[in-house]
């Protein structure tokens, strides 16, 4: 009897426990980031190799928060 007791407990404390946890969190959109306008002027001392590095950085970038964006704006 004490066995079934003490199962009957542990088993109401964890639905209890797990009841409350929230299973659609609503996440908040940030708001885009507003990123300096580069000139040529300005990178004309860097090497081409350089450049399309820091070139091929940036698309990636804009590229991963446009899919974060993407699964924020699909969780709501």
């Amino acid at each position: 009897m004490r066995l079934k007791t003490l199962s009957l407990l542990i088993a109401l404390s964890f639905l209890i426990s797990c009841s409350s946890i929230p299973t659609n969190a609503v996440l908040k959109l940030p708001p885009k980031l507003d990123y300096p306008v580069v000139v040529a002027s300005d990178v004309s001392c860097l090497t081409d190799d350089i450049f399309n590095k820091i070139k091929k950085r940036d698309k990636l970038r804009a590229a991963r928060i446009e899919t974060l964006r993407a699964i924020i704006l699909s969780t709501q």
